[in-house]
């Protein structure tokens, strides 16, 4: 949707989020915590919104998504970014990490 898109994704198969067993839910959300302040400060944003939503796609996902507003989570403004400003979003976001 935005610049610093992000998802984070369990190897374990799982369809719906509060399915989830102890400790991997507490897990989960650990580290879309740890990972939300480093996209907020190379995106430039003023929050991260977090959407767990498991309808396209039958494994869990949550979307780590930079806002200014809540406007921007729509996913019908979402455009295909190419190899270059990709990797210059991971390289920012590595850099906010170290």
């Amino acid at each position: 949707v935005n610049a610093g898109h992000t998802m984070i994704i369990p190897k374990q198969h799982i369809d719906y989020v509060f399915d989830l067993e102890e400790p991997l839910y507490s897990e989960l959300f650990r580290v879309t915590k740890e990972l939300s302040t480093p996209i907020k400060k190379a995106m430039q944003a003023s929050k991260v919104g977090v959407v767990i939503e498991g309808f396209g796609v039958s494994h869990l996902h949550v979307h780590l998504v930079p806002i200014n507003g809540i406007n921007e989570l729509n996913p019908t403004r979402a455009r295909r970014a190419s190899a270059e400003e990709l990797a210059a979003v991971a390289s920012s976001i590595r850099n906010e990490l170290a």
